[in-house]
């Protein structure tokens, strides 16, 4: 037996075994009606969540925010392309405009890979804060 190993009673790995399945939890079983559901489920979203950072949010933050915002980029706005070249996964990005990387929904549009490098050009001369921001 390795060292520090725990030596449980059957009887103690059944009561582990039934609370990761709910079974011990107090609230198990009990009927929630929808406007509580509603209630639990507005809580955990946007500015009412315990950890909702507003405009202090980081690089990657913000592009998940984006992309709840807007669904997965499908096509470019700059050049028009709207079909993924073959053998490519991933080709359409958000793509910031102003370099803020501000909450505002007017400051992003769908790229390519190939327009979003070109776009970018000039901002990757520039550097970023420790919340992925051009300084």
């Amino acid at each position: 037996m390795p060292s520090g190993a725990y030596i449980r009673s059957e009887a103690t790995k059944q009561k582990m075994s039934d609370s990761k399945k709910g079974k011990n939890n107090p609230m198990w079983g009990q009927q929630v009606s929808e406007k509580t559901k509603k209630k639990i489920s507005d809580a955990e979203k946007g500015q009412k969540h315990y950890n909702w950072k507003g405009d202090e949010v980081g690089y990657y933050g913000l592009h998940i925010w984006i992309s709840k915002q807007f669904g997965k980029a499908n096509h470019c706005e700059e050049c028009g392309l709207d079909k993924i070249p073959e053998g490519k996964k991933r080709y359409f990005h958000w793509a910031n405009i102003s370099g803020e990387y501000k909450r505002d929904l007017t400051d992003w549009k769908q790229m390519c890979i190939k327009c979003h490098c070109k776009f970018d050009k000039n901002w990757l001369k520039r550097r970023r804060d420790n919340l992925g921001r051009f300084i």
